[in-house]
């Protein structure tokens, strides 16, 4: 189960799209989406830290209810000099009130842009070496207590800067700063998907439909014992990640085994 909190709607609307979310109407305190067949939900907290703490707390009381998945903070910050637009995965952030200092645990390879971020309790224009934001330490201090630090994470995108201070964001900017970021926030999900797969547990026709995949593969293929070994770990990898949207369509074409692993491993973000 993958859960976004983010501040307004204008920065939640492309994340909505992408992962083709739809409101739960039910919902009256705040604005919920979910797609059940991928198991996504996303909460709309508003400004501020209380307010983001406040979300995510009611996301997992009434909604997810499950304890130790995966909880994922999107918005727009303020930087000194980094480039508007650029997306940054946070690797610590501080609470300017409190001073009290929190660590995402990224217990993952990747290459993505990491900085620390300083939440601050009202917009800040005294820019540092820091990102700044309204919500992280309320949310991530909040998520903690529903799962661990590996699998709570913030991915904060660039929207003014010293040269470049924006007070007031048109909504077109704001959806194009996160739109073009989705790309990367939907590989950081996989990165986090693949940590949590020890938490999931799969039904006998999900099984069956792995092993259905399997065999269709070696019917058409001359596979070693340890090559099959290896097609089964990405098979339940490739199931896990894409919610067992079938490979057999996506790999139609291909008449080498060796590239059946390649295009594999391409599809699912592996290093």
């Amino acid at each position: 189960m993958i859960n976004f909190v983010v501040a307004t709607h204008i920065e939640s609307l492309p994340i909505i799209e992408f992962y083709s979310l739809k409101q739960i109407k039910s919902d009256s305190i705040f604005k919920v989406f979910r797609n059940i067949k991928t198991n996504i939900y996303l909460i709309i907290s508003g400004i501020g830290k209380i307010k983001s703490a406040s979300a995510t707390t009611y996301l997992f009381a009434i909604h997810t209810k499950i304890k130790n998945q995966i909880w994922i903070n999107i918005g727009i910050c303020g930087h000194i000099d980094h480039p508007i637009g650029n997306g940054y995965l946070v690797n610590k952030i501080t609470d300017k009130s409190t001073k009290q200092n929190f660590y995402p645990n990224l217990a993952f390879s990747h290459n993505f842009f990491t900085c620390g971020c300083i939440t601050c309790d009202k917009p800040n224009f005294k820019y540092c070496q820091s990102l700044y934001d309204m919500e992280s330490s309320g949310f991530f201090s909040t998520a903690l207590k529903f799962s661990t630090s590996e699998l709570v994470h913030l991915f904060k995108v660039i929207s003014d800067n010293q040269a470049n201070r924006i007070i007031q964001r048109d909504k077109s900017y704001v959806l194009g700063l996160i739109r073009d970021n989705l790309n990367i926030i939907d590989k950081l999900v996989k990165k986090i998907k693949m940590i949590n797969k020890i938490n999931y547990k799969k039904n006998q026709n999900q099984i069956n439909e792995i092993q259905k995949q399997f065999f269709y593969f070696c019917k058409y293929f001359n596979f070693q014992e340890e090559e099959k070994n290896k097609l089964k770990d990405m098979l339940e990898d490739w199931n896990y990640i894409r919610n067992f949207e079938s490979p057999i369509k996506y790999l139609k074409k291909i008449t080498k085994k060796n590239e059946i692993f390649l295009e594999l491993r391409k599809a699912l973000n592996h290093d």
